[in-house]
């Protein structure tokens, strides 16, 4: 049989080199992370494909992630022309597909939920330019992608992994539509989450659900929608100042909202807006 992938190339020991550096990310750093994907890839040509693809594809998703937490804070690497979101959005397409040719639902869904969250980051950058509908809507659609899978194999089992998702759906549509929509979103993914747990008798678990006025609340999707409150104030102080798009910032009408959506005086008392 074939050697472990370990034996055939020094992947973790590129790895590690590269992540115990401090400071920005830099040249040195990605290069180190890249011969760690080469180094699998290559393992997987000399097995013809019984070694290395797997890895290859954690090796691309941890690439990716590495750049993308730096996204807000750091705009390009060296004297690369690419920037840090497009070279994080390469290697986390990359990912993509391999797991996908794998059949490995779960990395699937997580990268699903890193391409989503990597248009998130892009707009803290400063003076991050307005996203494109092109770019929202494909971000919405990766992120309902990783919400989908994770309630397919049981929100309450994953929670954790289903209210990220859901949250990141809600911060799209608060970009996409209003903060209004993006509240309306997770009260109903709050209401199908503690129907369930209350189905299944489930525990409350510590730091997931908690009981405020008699009323089981999702703890994760709450400081959300809060932050949501805080998104929309400062969106329509915008507006009034004149430095914001017509229209956006505005107060939604329930018309256009989707159908099933919870009315504007059936959310809770504390995140109306």
């Amino acid at each position: 049989m074939f050697p472990s992938i370990k034996s055939l190339c020094p992947r973790e020991l590129y790895a590690r080199r590269a992540e115990n550096a401090e400071g920005p990310f830099t040249e040195e750093q990605y290069q180190l992370l890249l011969k760690c994907a080469e180094c699998c890839e290559e393992a997987a040509v000399l097995s013809q494909n019984a070694l290395g693809r797997r890895e290859g594809a954690f090796a691309h998703l941890r690439l990716a992630v590495h750049l993308l937490v730096r996204v807000p804070t750091q705009a390009t690497l060296g004297a690369r022309r690419q920037s840090l979101v497009e070279l994080s959005d390469r290697h986390l397409g990359k990912a993509l597909r391999l797991f996908d040719e794998l059949k490995d639902e779960r990395e699937v869904a997580v990268c699903h939920f890193h391409m989503a969250d990597l248009v998130l980051q892009e707009q803290c950058m400063p003076g991050a330019p307005p996203l494109s509908k092109a770019r929202l809507t494909s971000a919405q659609r990766h992120a309902k992608r990783s919400a989908e899978y994770w309630q397919r194999l049981g929100c309450l089992d994953h929670a954790k992994d289903f209210i990220s998702s859901h949250v990141r759906v809600a911060r799209l549509l608060a970009y996409q539509r209003s903060a209004y929509e993006a509240v309306a979103h997770l009260a109903l993914e709050e209401e199908k989450l503690v129907r369930q747990a209350k189905a299944e008798n489930a525990k409350l678990e510590e730091g997931l659900f908690q009981i405020k006025e008699g009323t089981w609340v999702v703890l994760g999707f709450r400081r959300e929608m809060s932050r949501l409150c805080q998104f929309r104030r400062r969106s329509a102080h915008r507006v009034g100042l004149g430095r914001h798009p017509p229209g956006r910032g505005h107060r939604a009408t329930e018309s256009a909202l989707p159908p099933g959506a919870p009315k504007r005086e059936d959310l809770p008392g504390s995140v109306i807006i």
